[in-house]
């Protein structure tokens, strides 16, 4: 079996005002199609720069040295619009917080929509049924009142909702390809 994703010596340095910041180094795993892998350590132990470096969301003041590859290609290698087909369409990050994944000005099926349209190329009324199906999935009631609620007009419990496969609200913002 191939390594879906495959870590290999991944450092990360920060330029500051007080000089450069070696904030992780060494890191190594590979993470195979249908495992799966848990990332545990201390606060401060670098759980959350490796994730965000997989991703590439880190400030301009890191460097990243190493390999990041997934499906095959080095993240790292990649130009920014090609990176932007792989961050949300085949790769993403559940933070941990569920609100944080939604956006308070927007509705919750405003949001889903957006992104099924944008990852999946469907035109809006068949993004809404995707999104409709979405909530189903996850075992909302009145999905129709979901889709037009703001996201603090639900309960924890629906924000964290999760289906038997473990996708939550949260996750449905992203395509999982």
């Amino acid at each position: 079996m191939n390594d879906l994703l495959s870590i290999k010596d991944l450092a990360i340095d920060f330029k500051t005002a007080r000089g450069v910041h070696k904030a992780l180094h060494n890191v190594s795993f590979s993470v195979k199609r249908g495992e799966i892998f848990g990332v545990v350590g201390e606060t401060g132990c670098g759980k959350t720069i490796t994730g965000l470096s997989i991703l590439r969301l880190l400030p301009k003041s890191a460097t990243i040295r190493g390999q990041i590859m997934f499906e095959g290609r080095n993240l790292l290698d990649l130009s920014e619009t090609e990176m932007n087909t792989v961050r949300g369409g085949r790769i993403s990050m559940i933070f941990q917080d569920p609100t944080s994944s939604l956006n308070p000005v927007f509705t919750v099926g405003e949001q889903i929509t957006r992104v099924v349209r944008q990852h999946l190329r469907l035109d809006k009324r068949s993004a809404q049924i995707q999104a409709e199906e979405s909530l189903d999935a996850v075992g909302l009631p009145d999905v129709k009142r979901v889709m037009t609620s703001y996201p603090h007009q639900l309960s924890g419990g629906q924000q964290q909702r999760h289906d038997r496969n473990g996708i939550g609200l949260p996750s449905l913002l992203v395509d999982r390809g």
